[in-house]
């Protein structure tokens, strides 16, 4: 996922106005601290690298990258080496993260500058999917689902966590689809039918706020370390990294 989701989307300095213009936003992280977004791994939104061996196979690249570019950032711009530094992600960036916080930590005393880390935030983070179905309790519990329609989108939740548990991770992206996230890519799914909702970030939104089509338009963004353009097989694929 592109930093520019947290820009434009959740608490960046700027928003996409319905003209797909920027205005200034007016609850930002940026308001009180200094933030840095970064398109992370190497392949992500405008994070480029010009030979396919620049990409990251693994998060011990994804992590050695990322304190390369912390280190020369903090050489450039000295006055911040002494700040407190919080690393920050969501989604499949929960796994970045700890990896990227385990190695800074580790590497404590060892890099060329002073990287003043104090702690890690995770949003939403896809960490351990298994233990994270738990879809029927929390839709029943927000009314958008009686208990019949709740036991069953559970009983769904349960199967697919058997799946993963058996390592069928082709199968259990494509089941989930089904049940829940296909809302999210404008295909039929359970949860869409039962509740009519198509954005699961936020219930109190019917649809995808306006700021998606926009900044997937701005240039083929590429998915996490595989290096392929986001769409069809790029997106399945990255679905079964999230799900692992």
């Amino acid at each position: 996922m592109s930093s520019l989701t947290g820009f434009f989307a959740e608490h960046g300095p700027y928003l996409v106005d319905k003209d797909r213009g920027p205005q200034l936003r007016e609850i930002t992280w940026t308001r009180g601290f200094s933030v840095l977004y970064v398109d992370n791994p190497v392949g992500t939104g405008f994070s480029f690298t010009q030979s396919d061996k620049g990409n990251a196979r693994n998060m011990s690249d994804v992590s050695k990258d990322m304190l390369e570019f912390l280190q020369q950032f903090f050489t450039l711009f000295q006055e911040y080496s002494s700040n407190d530094f919080y690393l920050t992600g969501e989604s499949f960036a929960g796994k970045y993260i700890l990896a990227i916080g385990t190695a800074l930590h580790e590497s404590r005393g060892k890099l060329r500058v002073n990287i003043n880390l104090r702690g890690i935030s995770l949003g939403n983070a896809v960490i351990e999917v298994a233990s994270m179905l738990r879809y029927g309790e929390y839709l029943f519990n927000l009314g958008l689902m009686d208990r019949r329609q709740a036991t069953l989108m559970q009983e769904g939740c349960d199967r697919a966590a058997d799946m993963i548990l058996k390592g069928d991770y082709e199968e259990v992206s494509v089941f989930l689809n089904s049940l829940v996230y296909g809302s999210s890519f404008h295909t039929s799914s359970y949860f869409g039918n039962v509740t009519g909702y198509s954005y699961l970030y936020n219930l109190s939104l019917h649809r995808r706020t306006r700021f998606n089509p926009p900044l997937r338009n701005v240039r083929p963004v590429a998915c996490g370390a595989s290096g392929h353009t986001c769409g069809g097989r790029g997106v399945q694929e990255r679905q079964q990294r999230c799900i692992r």
